[in-house]
C-alpha cells in the first residue's frame, strides 16, 4: 500500500532492499564487498567466487603488486578458478564491477 504516485527507480548492477508498511521506508544498497564471498580460505587448488552479479573484471594480485591472473565478464552465481599454478602465500583479488564500484579480499594459498 501506499501513495501510487511514487516512482521508484532501481540501479540494474546493484541489489536493493525494498522496505514497505508500518516500517520505515527506505532502500539499502549493498557494497560489493559484502556481496562477494571467497572460500576456502586458505585454498590448495582451485578457488570458488560467490556473487550475484556479473563482474566486469577480476584480478588476482601477488603482495607485490604483480597481476597473476585476470578474469573479464566473469558471470554472476558461483565461479570455481583453477589456482593450481600459483606460488604459495597471500594474495589480493580485486573484484570490478559494470558501474567501476570494486572491492577487494584477501586470501591465502596453500
Amino acid at each position: 500500500t501506499g501513495d501510487p504516485n511514487r516512482e521508484l527507480t532501481t540501479m540494474l548492477f546493484t541489489p536493493v532492499t525494498y522496505t514497505w508498511g508500518s516500517l520505515t521506508s527506505g532502500i539499502e544498497i549493498i557494497p560489493l564487498k559484502e556481496q562477494i564471498n571467497a572460500y576456502p580460505v586458505p585454498f590448495t587448488n582451485s578457488l570458488t567466487i560467490d556473487c550475484p552479479n556479473r563482474l566486469k573484471t577480476l584480478v588476482i594480485h601477488s603482495v607485490y603488486g604483480q597481476v597473476v591472473h585476470r578474469v573479464d565478464e566473469v558471470p554472476a552465481g558461483t565461479n570455481t578458478m583453477d589456482l593450481s599454478s600459483l606460488d604459495s602465500g597471500f594474495y589480493f583479488i580485486t573484484f570490478i564491477q559494470e558501474d567501476g564500484e570494486k572491492a577487494i579480499r584477501k586470501v591465502i594459498k596453500n
